[in-house]
């Protein structure tokens, strides 16, 4: 579990620096999480 909460904050940490949405193009994974939490993302 915290495993996962680790590697959603990561992912959103990505997002904010890159705050482009290519890397979320390129990591299939990312998809995954935004779709799991799609307000906190946008959010942050």
């Amino acid at each position: 579990m915290a495993r996962l909460e680790q590697a959603k904050e990561e992912r959103v940490l990505v997002g904010e620096a890159a705050a482009t949405g290519e890397r979320d193009e390129r990591k299939p994974e990312k998809k995954r999480g935004a779709a799991r939490t799609p307000r906190r993302g946008r959010d942050l």
